[in-house]
């Protein structure tokens, strides 16, 4: 058996690097790309945290192991606020009703506008 190139992974390897790689040269934009980099770099940090915790049992390397999870879920709500950028908004038309008054009856006419 032949050993791998370099470029391409060995048997059993996840090919984070080169699924980022393919999502920098796809169609997606340049913020979306910058996301997705740094989704995957906070993934292989809190992996690393998370064993260094584990295996030190050190309370503060579990709470930085935590701080860079949580900066794992951030990038999914920006991959999800990209994806829900790029559709087209509604037919809603703004004209001070009931949802832009407080207090109002309801016929919105005596609410204080915001």
């Amino acid at each position: 058996m032949s050993p791998a190139a370099d470029d391409e992974p060995r048997v059993g390897e996840t090919d984070l690097l080169g699924s980022l790689s393919r999502v920098s040269r796809s169609g997606v934009s340049a913020s979306a790309r910058t996301v997705w980099i740094a989704f995957g770099a906070n993934v292989v940090v809190g992996v690393a945290k998370t064993i260094a915790a584990v295996v030190t049992g050190s309370a503060s390397m579990l709470a930085e192991a935590a701080h860079s999870w949580a900066d794992t879920g951030n990038e999914v709500f920006l991959l999800v606020a990209n994806r829900r950028r790029d559709r087209t908004p509604p037919n809603v038309t703004v004209s001070g009703g009931p949802a832009s008054t407080i207090g109002a009856d309801d016929d919105g006419r005596h609410g204080k506008t915001v």
